[in-house]
């Protein structure tokens, strides 16, 4: 079985829900001066990260991935978890000075979604290193894009394979960007309207 490295951030996740519809709230005519406030009847906070996400999920799978990500001084815990389960996290780096990655969440009755997503630590994972191997699989997942960039050159130079999942990043590549990491992907990981925008 191939060894896996999972890339990509980890992040803590704030989600609540609304009762109702943003529809209900927002003026169509008036939303070059939006200025809205949602009464929220839920609130949770659970680790998240597309990085911690695939670790936890290939875990339960029973893999043991090796994570690069870099995480804020307050993310201990979470690392901490993800080592409970067998996952090798050497690969993680605490930055000192900065906080782990906080996206904050908003879905209404109609499951429609509205996200804020704060990069912390997760903008400065091009300081870390891969260190892979012809023989390890990649996962490249959604994380600062200087750094999803230099891990897919860091594969194709030492020959190794990667999937790549650019996700809601697409429009932060250039095309001369993106082509490369499809073209030289093992995989590539997309909804209907990624793929759609890959294509565009």
């Amino acid at each position: 079985m191939r060894s896996i490295v999972v890339t990509g951030s980890l992040a803590f996740d704030q989600i609540m829900n609304m009762p109702g519809r943003f529809a209900d709230h927002i003026l169509p005519d008036k939303l070059h001066i939006l200025n809205v406030s949602f009464l929220v009847d839920t609130l949770r906070r659970e680790r998240g990260g597309t990085a911690g996400n695939i670790a936890y999920t290939l875990a339960l799978l029973g893999n043991k991935p090796r994570v690069v990500a870099a995480s804020g001084e307050d993310g201990k815990e979470y690392i901490d978890a993800l080592e409970e389960l067998g996952i090798d996290v050497s690969g993680v780096r605490v930055l000192g000075g900065e906080t782990t990655a906080l996206g904050t969440v908003m879905t209404d009755s109609d499951d429609n979604q509205i996200w804020a997503f704060y990069g912390g630590a997760m903008m400065r994972s091009g300081e870390l290193e891969l260190s892979v191997t012809k023989s390890d699989l990649v996962m490249i997942a959604p994380n600062d894009p200087k750094a999803v960039m230099k891990y897919v050159r860091e594969c194709i130079g030492k020959r190794g394979g990667f999937v790549f999942d650019p996700a809601f990043q697409i429009p932060h590549y250039s095309k001369t960007d993106l082509k490369l990491a499809i073209e030289n992907a093992e995989i590539v990981i997309g909804n209907d309207y990624e793929i759609e925008l890959i294509r565009n």
